[in-house]
């Protein structure tokens, strides 16, 4: 039998754990190759999308996550469920929360 399940779908937030002067723009995600070039710049700044961001809700999300994936909480059938959790990212789309990135100024409020 597979081992339930929990999904937690956020969106991203506008304060971030670092504050680049050359972070990534949209115009950086419209061609691979100078994606690549612009992330190699930032690579000190690289970490997992579940700890990039800093403003009160995502923290909030983070910590009770990480108080049920401590707990090991069982479902209805007694069976325990993991609980994963992807971000809504304005520059990257849909990222897991353990997937390593890089920061970008791209924002939601730019677009129409």
């Amino acid at each position: 039998m597979s081992i339930p399940r929990v999904l937690i779908v956020t969106n991203c937030t506008g304060e971030k754990q670092f504050k680049p002067e050359n972070q990534l723009t949209l115009s950086d995600f419209k061609e691979s190759n100078l994606l690549k070039y612009r992330s190699k710049e930032l690579k000190e700044f690289a970490c997992c999308a579940g700890e990039m961001y800093t403003g009160k809700q995502h923290l909030r999300l983070m910590e009770g996550v990480k108080l049920l994936r401590k707990a090991k909480v069982k479902n209805s059938n007694n069976s325990l469920f993991t609980v994963d959790v992807a971000i809504i990212s304005a520059g990257y789309g849909l990222i897991i929360s353990m997937i390593c990135y890089w920061i970008c100024t791209a924002n939601f409020k730019f677009y129409p």
